[in-house]
Parts: structure tokens; C-alpha cells; sequence
């Protein structure tokens, strides 16, 4: 087996054992203070930032990686860690500029995904990702945003949820 095809192999086993057990916040949530901002929004809300790190955990993406959502988002020097093609990144910064431009592109789902960030708005984002061809399911997210926001209406993973 060629060295390459081992890397891609072995990131794909830790990717599903991330995605198997309870995973910590996958980054610090500067990271989403530092794209809602770049989205318009310089006062992320508590229950948007829980929405985020509820997604990123639903994503299970290696906090070294510097792309929390797992995009496939092309960069310099970035490395593709999966057969999907999700890469990792260099910085933070790139991680985040990397995000910002995968939600910018016109895919279902994307321009509602980028408006609740900005306008810190859950069911505006939930239900942008929900309609997004984004590989990861928001069931799952939701699933995960429950654990996450205890203190919060339960969002129903099962039907097109909304947090109210």
C-alpha cells in the first residue's frame, strides 16, 4: 500500500471514531466569532455560537484541521484528509476564509445558512443547512445542538426543526 493511500486511510478511521464517541468543543468558539464577523455579524448570540459548536461537533472535524465544518474548500498548502476531499489548513484564519467561501458559493441552502449567522438566527441557519447538499446531516445537528443548549426549546431532529 502506497504511504499516501495509508494517510488517507488512517484520517478516515480517526473521522469515524470522532464521529462514534462524545466529542469535546471541536475548536474555541473564536472561530466563530471570526466568521459570524465576517458574515456582518459583530455580536455572535450565545444561542447561534451553540448552534456552531453544535455543528462543528455533528461534523467531528480535528480541531488541528482549522475547519471545524469540514469543508472541501481549495487553499494553498491545504491537505486532503478524506476520500470526501475535506482538507485540513494551515491557520485558523484560512479555515475561516476557506468556510467563507464555500458558504458563499450558490447551493441550496447557503446564502439562509450564511443570513442567520449574520443575523444570529438559528432557524434561519438550521433550515438553510437542512436544504444545503453539506455532507453532514442536521438531524444530527440538531440532535447534537439539544445536548449542547439543554436550557433551550428542544428542537425536533426527526421533522424540519426550528428553534422558536
Amino acid at each position: 500500500m502506497k504511504p499516501e493511500h495509508i494517510v488517507i486511510l488512517i484520517s478516515a478511521v480517526v473521522i469515524v471514531l470522532l464521529k462514534l464517541v462524545v466529542i469535546p468543543i471541536v475548536h474555541p468558539t473564536d472561530f466563530n466569532h471570526q466568521l459570524a464577523a465576517e458574515l456582518g455579524n459583530n455580536v455572535l448570540s450565545e444561542d447561534m455560537d451553540k448552534f456552531l459548536i453544535a455543528w462543528a461537533r455533528a461534523e467531528g472535524a480535528s480541531p488541528d484541521c482549522h475547519n471545524p465544518f469540514n469543508t472541501t474548500q481549495e487553499m494553498p498548502g491545504a491537505v486532503v484528509i478524506n476520500s470526501v476531499g475535506v482538507k485540513c489548513y494551515g491557520t485558523e484564519e484560512q479555515g475561516i476564509e476557506a468556510t467563507i467561501t464555500t458558504l458563499s458559493y450558490n447551493y441550496p441552502g447557503y446564502a439562509e445558512i450564511r443570513e442567520g449567522i449574520k443575523n444570529n438566527d438559528v432557524s434561519i441557519a438550521f433550515n438553510g443547512l437542512e436544504n444545503s447538499p453539506w455532507g453532514t446531516q442536521a438531524s444530527l445537528v440538531a440532535e447534537v445542538y439539544n445536548e449542547v443548549a439543554t436550557s433551550l426549546p428542544a428542537v425536533d431532529s426527526t421533522a424540519s426543526p426550528s428553534v422558536r
